[in-house]
Parts: C-alpha cells; structure tokens; sequence
C-alpha cells in the first residue's frame, strides 16, 4: 500500500514539475526574474520525484530485509525521507500565484520562498542519500 501511495505521489510530482516549468516562464516574462534565480523549483521538484520512487522500492527493501539489528536504523531513515520529502512536496506544490500576480515586484517574498525550499531540499537530499548508501553498504556496519 505505501508503495503505491508514493508511486501515485511520484506521478503526480511529475505533474507538479510541468506546472514549475510554466510558472518560471511567468514568473521572467511577467516580474523580470532571471530563469536561473528559479532553477531551485526545478531541482525540488526533481527531488521530490526520485525521493518517491527511492521510498517506493525501500518498502520492497524493508520487506526483505533479514538482518533485524539493521530495521530499527532503516526505518528510522526511511521515515525521516518520507517526512522531509512529504513536507518538500507541500512547499514546493504552493501557489506561484502570489509571486507573479502581485502589483510590487518586491523579491523579499520569492527569497523567502527560496531560502524555505533550498534548505528543505539540502536536508532531503541529505537523508536520501544516507539511507542509500546504509542500504548499499549495510546500516550497522559502522557500528
């Protein structure tokens, strides 16, 4: 069941990604943002759609897993990737809206936008890649 909840989240992440491509076009034709400045909505977005398909198979992962000292550590990254990339998902699905179709081109708001979703998306990132390299090399090895 978790496995197709996040397949189903990762197809609609593919759709969110669409959406990101249009409104960057907006957001530099219409408030003079540089394509660049927007680049980490793309990269979010991109995130987001590996995180699920990364959390899809770890539930394969999971139910095969033999060695039970390595399920307590496993789960725990499991979870925090779901949590990081569930809370990712929501910001970046926020309405550009209020960025584009605003009479002020102020960017005090986009940078704040910016900085919430950047950060969000080192700490994904971050744990993504922990939990892969705990699979690939063993979760208790280190220890």
């Amino acid at each position: 069941e978790r496995y197709n909840n996040h397949n189903r989240a990762r197809k609609y992440a593919d759709k969110t990604l669409e959406e990101i491509k249009r409104k960057r076009a907006e957001l530099h034709d219409k408030k003079g943002f540089r394509i660049e400045e927007t680049d980490f909505m793309l990269e979010a977005a991109k995130c987001i759609i590996d995180s699920r398909r990364v959390l899809e198979w770890t539930y394969v992962f999971g139910y095969y897993l033999e060695n039970e000292s390595e399920r307590p550590l496993f789960q725990n990254l499991q979870e925090m990737l779901e949590k990081f990339t569930e809370s990712l998902h929501e910001l970046v699905e926020q309405p550009l809206d209020r960025f584009i179709h605003t009479e002020a081109c102020t960017r005090g708001p986009f940078e704040k936008h910016r900085a919430q979703i950047t950060n969000l998306l080192s700490s994904t990132e971050r744990y993504k890649m922990n939990l892969l390299e705990g699979i690939d090399a063993g979760l208790t090895s280190n220890f």
